[in-house]
């Protein structure tokens, strides 16, 4: 008997194009994740998109039970590139390691379209994500060295090889402190901020989009994968990766509310502060932020610092070292992680630039701007900064430590002043 297609059938076209978009390609535990969060945002069409999850799901397996063992052979070279192996493949791209050897030899990553998946908006996406590749130049982005088309028309592009770990596993299995995940953030966030700031919004931020690579330097973080990103203005990258209006495009988890409900037009660089907010919580605690899981985005999370004393997913999981994470999130990583998970676009940090800049005021132990506004906690920070000047002051009476400490304040706000004009 052909499995029940009522669900598909019961779908408006626009949710049935976006829902067949976003399935196609997916492991079974992420298209489950994808349907609850696409029956949450249409509680009107859960039942249906429920019955073409299933669907789906019986069809997969009958797939691999029927190619078991089966797989085509590799193209030998890609626009003159000796094909390796296959690094990655999506619904519509295949991602191959391949080996340039003229005017240089290195390695090379090449992304080329899937045949028959040559449709008008597919292409369109394409050529936008590489043009928008194209015009980013940051240490922290993958960079596009070449492009252009197979004999069968099909495009791809050359860039940039990265042979590292994703963010989260590099920063288990080196096990790392608090402070060094951080940094390593920040470093993720000005790539970001380098794009935003060039009106590219990247809409798929999570921790499997970005590698890590040991440098010269030390770590440097690599941001893949910009094939879903928006241009916030047409002169960018042309009008094409703005054709999606009330389609829902992301990672179930990651993605903002304005993004999960399809509002492109309310989509900008703070729904990438948002996806690293989820980020920076799960670098952090080892989880999402969502206990009830992916579907549950509109809950109010925990506070991280709550989070660790529970969780067994963030190595090690001694009592002792989880009490200590505990202590070190507690106050400023607290405020500034759910600073950045606001529902409300406007309580969150109004840029990325802003998240990070924060984030180094606490590697700095400078107050944090999400920090509560209470005079204490301010003259604590600052007298925990100055200590010697505090015990100076204390020393010579009442008088001389309010002079320190208002020296100290005029001090902070000159610094605030100015990460506030660098961010811009």
């Amino acid at each position: 008997m052909p499995p029940d297609r009522s669900g598909a059938d019961d779908l408006p076209p626009s949710l049935a194009d976006a829902v067949a978009e976003q399935l196609l390609g997916l492991s079974r535990d992420e298209r489950e994740g994808c349907i609850a969060a696409l029956a949450s945002a249409h509680p009107e069409h859960a039942d249906a998109l429920s019955r073409l999850g299933r669907d789906l799901d019986g069809a997969a397996a009958m797939l691999a039970a029927t190619f078991a063992g089966v797989r085509p052979d590799l193209p030998r070279e890609v626009g003159g590139h000796r094909v390796v192996r296959v690094l990655g493949e999506g619904a519509f791209g295949v991602v191959y390691l391949c080996r340039q050897e003229r005017p240089v030899e290195r390695d090379v990553a090449i992304k080329v379209l899937r045949p028959g998946a040559g449709d008008q908006r597919t292409l369109r996406r394409f050529a936008a994500e590489r043009q928008v590749l194209a015009t980013l130049n940051h240490p922290s982005i993958t960079q596009v060295f070449d492009a252009g088309e197979l004999r069968d028309g099909r495009p791809y592009f050359v860039m940039e090889f990265v042979d590292g770990p994703t963010l989260r596993d590099y920063c288990e299995q080196r096990a790392l402190s608090c402070s060094e995940r951080l940094r390593l953030f920040v470093s993720v966030c000005r790539g970001v901020a380098h794009a935003n700031a060039r009106g590219i919004v990247h809409r798929d931020l999570k921790p499997a989009n970005v590698l890590v690579v040991d440098g010269d330097d030390g770590p440097l973080p690599k941001i893949i994968d910009f094939g879903i990103a928006k241009a916030l203005h047409a002169s960018v990258s042309g009008a094409a990766v703005r054709t999606d209006a009330g389609r829902v495009v992301g990672t179930p988890g990651y993605m903002s509310p304005e993004q999960a409900a399809g509002d492109v037009e309310r989509i900008d660089a703070r729904a990438d502060v948002f996806a690293l907010g989820v980020m920076l919580y799960q670098v952090l605690t080892g989880s999402l932020p969502w206990a009830g899981g992916v579907a549950a985005t509109d809950t109010d999370p925990e506070r991280p610092s709550q989070r660790v004393t529970t969780s067994t997913t963030r190595s090690p999981t001694t009592t002792g070292t989880r009490q200590r994470l505990a202590a070190e999130l507690r106050g400023d990583l607290d405020w500034i992680t759910l600073r950045a998970l606001s529902r409300e676009r406007e309580r969150r940090y109004q840029s990325v630039a802003e998240l990070a800049a924060d984030v180094e005021r606490h590697l700095r132990g400078e107050p944090v701007s999400a920090g509560p506004p209470s005079w204490r906690y301010r003259l604590r920070k600052l007298a925990r900064r100055h200590r010697a000047g505090v015990f100076v002051g204390a020393s010579l009476g009442v008088g001389a430590l309010v002079a320190v400490l208002a020296l100290a304040w005029g001090s902070q706000k000159a610094a605030e002043a100015a990460d506030a004009e660098t961010a811009a």
